[in-house]
């Protein structure tokens, strides 16, 4: 059973309870295989912000929420050329729609080239996306990074939810991006702004081995995972392990101990596993407070 105790696989300020929440930070926080995590007690988790403990706001655990996903896929040309291309599409949806089914939630979907090309509303029924399909052909250059902003920009669009949300982005491209006006540095910094995890997923395409490295930056810097599946069995691998990646994390709340408008560093471990390899958005974006 899926004990998602909240994602994107993430660090985000949401508004549950007005001004608080305004300024409190959320981090999905995922362990490995084997390690236990449900039923964990504040005492069992240790956050630290910029290699201090908190003083003042001890971190409150969440397990259990709803998603709030984001389906974003690359429709340039290098699309066209892969034979994964729509399998993907289309899988990517069914694991979406089985997601929201078991957990709630609702979703989004984003289909790029060298701009956007398509921007949906967000749904609780994913056939309103199935639907959006007819518009998208795969042609033109790719625009990336301006992807990633666009789409992590999103959530926070939509406002507050109405309650803890796990924010989560299914990236699909070969990521070689020849059209972007955004830096690297902008895209990864709006993800981690806006709390998302980022799993990315490459098609197979003559520019994958070129895009292959941004990919796996957009992931590693947002605690996501990034998969390269060559074939249809493999993709039904990728979605089984994503499954696996949300069932085995949680959510930890804080209010940041600076509230001057800019990134810090974030560890968390298990008092009772100190070397356990948890993976999480590392660094983490504090609210400024007035």
């Amino acid at each position: 059973m899926w004990r998602l105790a909240v994602v994107t696989c993430c660090i985000v300020p949401i508004a549950l309870h007005a001004q608080t929440d305004h300024f409190q930070t959320r981090v999905l926080v995922t362990a490995p295989e084997g390690v236990a995590v449900a039923n964990l007690a504040i005492a069992d988790v240790e956050v630290e912000q910029d290699g201090r403990k908190a003083n003042d706001s001890p971190p409150v655990i969440q397990q259990t929420m709803p998603l709030r996903i984001g389906i974003v896929f690359d429709e340039s040309g290098s699309g066209r050329r892969s034979t994964l291309h729509t399998f993907l599409l289309e899988r990517a949806l069914d694991w979406a729609a089985a997601a929201l089914a078991r957990y709630g939630g609702d979703a989004f979907l984003v289909g790029f080239n060298d701009q956007i090309i398509i921007s949906t509303e967000i749904v609780t029924d994913i056939s309103q996306l199935r639907r959006a399909l007819s518009q998208m052909h795969p042609i033109g250059g790719s625009a990336v990074r301006d992807a990633l902003v666009h789409s992590t920009q999103k959530f926070y669009a939509f406002g507050p939810e109405l309650k803890p949300t796990a924010r989560v982005l299914v990236f699909v491209s070969d990521g070689f991006d020849n059209a972007s006006y955004e830096k690297e540095r902008n895209a990864i910094e709006s993800a981690q702004r806006s709390g998302v995890r980022v799993y990315t997923i490459s098609f197979p395409s003559p520019e994958a081995a070129a895009g292959k490295s941004l990919l796996e930056r957009f992931s590693q810097r947002t605690g996501g995972k990034s998969f390269s599946p060559r074939d249809e069995r493999e993709v039904s691998s990728v979605l089984t392990a994503l499954d696996r990646d949300l069932a085995n994390s949680f959510l930890i709340s804080f209010v940041p101990e600076a509230g001057d408008g800019k990134f810090h560093h974030l560890n968390v471990s298990l008092s009772k596993m100190p070397n356990a390899d948890l993976r999480f958005m590392s660094e983490f974006y504090a609210p400024r407070k007035p």
